[in-house]
């Protein structure tokens, strides 16, 4: 029951996800790379996330929990880039507008 309430929020990290669904699939005693484990890791995500790392030309395999941990952190930076780098509005105008 706790993995299943176990979620990305505006309260809950990525990092603090991550280390909690660790934390978790070790007490079960869970297989870290069995597709069931990574079922259960991706439906914690926050759907703009997984969708973000399914547009990636390749993706992880369906039993790499690891791998898919590593996409999400990637994914969660290159996101976090953006908005740094061209602005919450950054699909209009230009970077320098945009700042302004």
């Amino acid at each position: 029951m706790k993995l299943d309430k176990l979620a990305m929020s505006k309260e809950v990290t990525l990092e603090d996800y991550i280390a909690k669904f660790n934390a978790c699939i070790a007490e079960l005693q869970w297989v870290t790379n069995h597709p069931g484990t990574v079922k259960a890791f991706k439906q914690g995500l926050s759907v703009w996330l997984l969708k973000k790392i399914y547009v990636q030309y390749t993706y992880p395999a369906e039993n790499d929990l690891v791998g898919w941990q590593d996409a999400a952190r990637r994914e969660m930076s290159r996101a976090l880039l953006i908005r740094q780098e061209a602005g919450a509005n950054y699909s209009r105008g230009t970077v320098c507008k945009n700042r302004i």
